[in-house]
């Protein structure tokens, strides 16, 4: 009696066993089957629309676990119901995944045949993607499971045929201007790499390489790399190499200002220091920059230090050499 009551438990454990493994092999293939995948997409894409009161749609998923994530056709929009976000393709390669502490770290993201819409609107006092920023922010100090929000880190972004635009409604400089509007941009072609990005208080620092763009004024960069950091009142930029249509910079810059749209101003409000290894300048080119120097051309070319802003400007150790014509050394001091 005992060695069948043994044998019925024996023969129970294994049925449960199997079951068991069956799940196990069926979860697993389901969680790498595209169709399991596309659904749990959607269901969180239908979660995050609910939530954040606009559209968010995913057309097609890929993802490998733990390794990477594949996104097709990503449209998210604002909650003005304009277009914040639309990828044709967006990758994420992730390096490191912790579901206990609610961490994950993305090697690599890959933006591709992208459209970035950022705006502030009129009567707002934050941008349209504020509402996402929120969902990510780690300011809730309580420990229940819900309120527990995600640390997400990045430390490279690829752009492939970007295009960006940035507007800011209520500043009166959007009215048409001659010159690059820093309230109304509106870039297209972008193409570049971003890494070793990182936050610290209200300081992004990061490094740019080959990255190039055109903007809606005319104005064309061919070629851009750099170590930056920017902050709200604060932009450096070293070791950074610059190539236009018609002017090659190889430079240290800082730049200060208390507002960004400062640089709509730029001959009198924003306030510089520059070391210039190397530096082709046309005038033309910085013309894209100030409406005062529009149908001016001339091309300088330029070594030496320089401070303060374009309209009382100092110069220190300089070499300048302007067309054929004129050659200066030493220093100067210009109102």
């Amino acid at each position: 009696m005992k060695l069948s009551m043994i044998k019925k438990t024996s023969r129970i454990l294994l049925y449960v066993a199997g079951v068991v493994f069956l799940l196990f092999i069926s979860f697993y293939f389901a969680l790498h089957s595209s169709a399991f995948q596309s659904w749990a997409t959607n269901r969180i894409s239908e979660y995050l629309a609910k939530k954040w009161e606009t559209s968010v749609r995913v057309g097609g998923v890929d993802i490998e676990l733990w390794k990477k994530i594949v996104l097709e056709n990503v449209y998210i929009e604002d909650q003005k119901h304009d277009t914040l976000l639309y990828a044709e393709k967006l990758k994420a390669d992730i390096d490191d995944f912790d579901s206990d502490d609610r961490k994950i770290f993305l090697s690599d993201v890959i933006l591709q045949n992208a459209t970035i819409s950022i705006a502030k609107y009129k009567g707002d006092t934050v941008f349209n993607f504020q509402f996402i920023v929120d969902e990510f922010a780690s300011a809730d100090t309580s420990t229940s499971a819900d309120s527990i929000r995600w640390d997400i880190g990045i430390d490279g972004i690829t752009f492939n045929n970007i295009s960006f635009s940035y507007r800011v409604e209520s500043d009166s400089s959007l009215a048409q201007r001659k010159a690059m509007n820093f309230s109304d941009l509106s870039l297209h072609s972008i193409n570049g790499k971003l890494t070793g990005i990182k936050m610290d208080a209200d300081t992004a620092y990061f490094t740019i390489n080959s990255f190039s763009f055109s903007e809606k004024s005319g104005f064309s960069l061919n070629e851009l790399s750099v170590s930056a950091s920017v902050s709200p009142v604060q932009m450096k930029l070293a070791s950074l190499k610059l190539r236009t249509n018609e002017c090659f910079l190889f430079a240290d810059f800082s730049f200060k200002y208390e507002d960004i749209a400062d640089f709509n101003h730029f001959v009198d409000k924003i306030k510089m220091k520059a070391k210039f290894r190397i530096a082709k300048i046309e005038m033309a080119d910085i013309a894209y920059f100030s409406s005062a120097l529009r149908g001016l051309r001339k091309t300088i070319y330029m070594q030496g230090d320089i401070s303060g802003k374009v309209c009382d400007m100092k110069g220190r150790k300089m070499f300048i050499r302007i067309g054929e014509e004129t050659i200066y050394k030493g220093d100067f001091d210009i109102i």
